[in-house]
């Protein structure tokens, strides 16, 4: 992977306690971590294989391997002010160089 491919800046989201204005704990989702990212939308061949729904917005987050990323699947990635769930993690060819984060669109 070349390294200027990751040139998108993403934020990985987790739940966490945080206080509203008032000063009472409230859950509300805050920063894990901020990632380099390849981000490129799935093509239409991925969506039929996958038959998912045309109108669901599918893409793909290419970001380097490190062991301590723990990504899992209750986390929220933020691009652009778009947020996207997190349906799969894939260590690419199993070789501890990149992994390709799956997101669909949250609408």
């Amino acid at each position: 992977m070349n390294a200027g491919d990751l040139n998108k800046r993403i934020e990985l989201l987790v739940m966490g306690t945080g206080k509203d204005p008032d000063g009472y704990p409230i859950e509300e989702e805050v920063s894990y971590r901020k990632l380099w990212s390849k981000v490129s939308p799935v093509s239409a061949k991925e969506y039929s294989q996958a038959k998912a729904d045309q109108t669901e917005n599918i893409t793909k987050f290419v970001v380097r391997y490190n062991k301590s990323l723990n990504i899992t699947d209750d986390m929220t990635i933020l691009y652009r002010d778009k947020k996207f769930s997190i349906e799969s993690v894939i260590n690419d060819e199993e070789k501890n160089i990149t992994l390709t984060i799956i997101g669909r669109s949250i609408v």
